[in-house]
């Protein structure tokens, strides 16, 4: 997100008393501004109001959901779509998100199209809405559900009726982050925000939009789909570098679109070459530096040439074979981005002969964000795990200054990245190799009771 007028100078004086005082000023700020805005005040106003909205409009038949533009973004408002079949299970639903993640998406349930547009720098470009109203003007929408907050209905240039529900969810995530309680993260928050927001339009009465765990509805995870062709191109992969039979293999995505978000690369280091010593892990895919360029490089050459060996650099290609690479490994370890939310979703293979493997343990470090909403975690109880057969686990940086400003990432300016403070490369590399011994144990013990049979 890219704050422009006001609130990008108020963001950018905010970020400048931080850098003087980090622990205090953000905390009051962060205090002030739940109590005020997360209050049950903003919050019932904004729902009352978007409630009148949608009682204002005449049909839910023919629905355009606009997501915003990154891959993550696409991946976790999936969720909307399950939500809305769920209150209008006749009506014709298209999804507009990221192009990239839309290829992941193709063939996601209860949708007619999904329409990749964005190419997720930020702020839509002009090519871009010109796509997105030639889609609006060629189908005739009943409604459009607009997620992204850098849309207005003037870009739109429709005559359809638009509703802009990232203003209703934004107020329904800062009252639960003032309450501390229900589930943030984007995937779930969003999925119940629908769900109850649009429940009196139902077309039919049921007993609850979802399944419900201790009072709380929550969503079933998210989803991708894969082509045979990238999940044979995975495959190609593992074989060219003498990886397709190997039993346990890390993928280590050092990527990020933040550096607020993007692990320090001395961190990554200490981590990887630690990692590598564990005798139960064969090898570590690591994925190419983007939009840092060379970094992997810089990172292969810091590790003794013992270590190197068991490192296998992987190159850009296409996002569906990444996916599928990211299934054959027993851990995706990352920082907070879309690849995370890849890896975490479950992965169906389009062809009846593609079974996927879905036992990929998600490992995310996290620095400026809450992990809350965008982390996943087997055993807190505020987190929602991967969508995988396999544990998953957050790392949260103890960062003196995290504020809920830190969610818009590419709009701050702090001069002094504290993110990754408090975080201990060893604690990470020991859970990890424990989760490979832990692997390895169970492939023993299956060969011993082979051996006894």
């Amino acid at each position: 997100m890219t704050n422009q007028g006001l609130s990008k100078f108020a963001l950018y004086t905010l970020d400048r008393l931080t850098d003087s005082f980090p622990i205090f000023l953000p905390r009051i700020f962060q205090k002030i501004f739940l109590t005020i805005v997360g209050s049950q005040t903003v919050y019932a106003f904004y729902q009352k109001r978007y409630s009148r909205k949608l009682r204002q409009v005449k049909s839910f038949n023919k629905i355009l959901i606009i997501t915003d533009v990154n891959i993550g973004d696409a991946v976790m408002i999936q969720q909307i779509i399950i939500a809305m079949k769920s209150v209008f299970p006749n009506a014709e639903i298209d999804y507009l998100c990221n192009r990239s993640g839309g290829e992941l998406l193709l063939s996601l349930p209860g949708v007619n199209h999904v329409y990749g547009i964005f190419r997720g720098n930020g702020v839509p470009l002009e090519d871009e809405l010109m796509a997105i109203r030639e889609i609006v003007r060629s189908t005739k929408y009943s409604v459009i559900i607009n997620i992204c907050p850098f849309i207005s209905k003037k870009d739109l240039k429709c005559d359809a009726p638009v509703l802009h529900l990232y203003i209703p969810y934004a107020s329904y995530i800062l009252r639960l982050w003032k309450l501390k309680t229900g589930q943030m993260h984007f995937s779930a928050a969003v999925h119940v925000f629908l769900g109850e927001l649009l429940a009196p339009f139902a077309v039919e009465k049921r007993s609850s939009v979802s399944p419900t765990v201790k009072g709380q509805r929550v969503s079933h995870g998210n989803s991708i789909y894969l082509s045979h062709k990238e999940i044979e191109f995975a495959k190609e992969f593992l074989t060219d570098n003498s990886l397709f039979m190997a039993e346990h293999l890390l993928f280590f995505n050092i990527n990020a679109t933040s550096r607020y978000t993007q692990i320090p690369l001395e961190l990554q280091i200490r981590i990887l070459t630690k990692i590598l010593q564990s005798e139960d892990i064969d090898a570590a895919l690591l994925s190419a530096g983007h939009p840092k360029q060379g970094i992997e490089q810089t990172i292969l050459e810091a590790l003794p040439w013992t270590l190197q060996k068991k490192v296998v650099v992987v190159p850009h290609m296409h996002l569906g074979a990444f996916a599928a690479l990211i299934d054959a490994c027993d851990v995706f370890l990352s920082s907070d981005t879309g690849p995370t939310h890849i890896a975490a979703s479950w992965k169906v293979g389009l062809s009846t002969n593609d079974a996927m493997r879905n036992r990929t343990s998600v490992v995310t470090v996290f620095g400026a964000t809450d992990s809350r909403m965008y982390g996943y975690d087997s055993e807190r109880p505020d987190h929602i795990p991967a969508n995988q057969n396999a544990p998953s686990k957050v790392f949260l940086a103890n960062a003196p200054c995290r504020n809920i400003t830190c969610i818009d990432k590419l709009g701050k300016t702090c001069k002094e990245i504290r993110c990754f403070q408090g975080l201990d490369p060893d604690v990470i590399s020991g859970y990890i190799i424990s989760r490979f011994r832990h692997l390895s144990n169970q492939v023993m013990a299956t060969m011993n009771e082979i051996t006894v049979e």
